[in-house]
């Protein structure tokens, strides 16, 4: 069985998915969609189907490819460019996003404040990490960012950090949050 979403592939907002499952269990499966979902829009579901079926998503999706990739490579040139020692990051084949590990020491959530007050955010590492951790990272995320402010974004973010790195006092959370159960 397989299971997917076209908001991945197609926009965020399109909450419809697919499955590809064995004749005999579709009609249980159609059965507990109905029970979870009475929602979705008829007319959206038949418009992503002749969309699949003229085969545009397969020509779409090679677009999407193409630009993630660009905007990945982006990301990554400007990674190297820009970030301080001590500063790493994953360099991910597939998905929308790359983690980035701080130095030791480096609150990540501490270092939002002072990122947006730059005008740029990221999302803290600890959302990430089911032990609690992940205190020390943050996750970048670039497909709804321009290639163009791809290096203009990780500059602020390299500054940010740099920054953090002059004045210790300004990179470690005072009030740790509190974990999300």
């Amino acid at each position: 069985m397989y299971i997917g979403t076209f908001s991945k592939i197609l926009f965020p907002g399109l909450r419809l998915g697919w499955i590809v499952a064995p004749p005999e269990l579709i009609e249980r499966l159609e059965m507990a969609k109905d029970l979870a979902d009475i929602h979705t829009s008829p007319i959206l579901q038949a418009a992503v189907f002749h969309f699949c079926r003229q085969r545009l998503l397969d020509r779409h999706q090679v677009r999407v490819l193409r630009e993630s990739g660009r905007r990945r490579n982006a990301l990554l040139a400007a990674l190297a460019r820009r970030m301080p020692a001590g500063v790493t990051w994953t360099e991910s084949q597939g998905g929308f996003s790359l983690l980035v590990s701080l130095p030791e020491g480096m609150d990540s959530l501490a270092l939002l404040e002072q990122a947006v007050r730059r005008g740029v955010a990221f999302t803290s590492g600890n959302a990430f990490f089911v032990d609690g951790g992940g205190e020390h990272t943050l996750r970048l995320t670039f497909s709804a960012i321009p290639v163009g402010q791809i290096d203009e974004g990780i500059k602020r973010l390299a500054e940010t950090i740099r920054e953090a790195q002059r004045r210790p006092e300004r990179a470690r959370v005072i009030h740790p949050a509190v974990p999300l159960v």
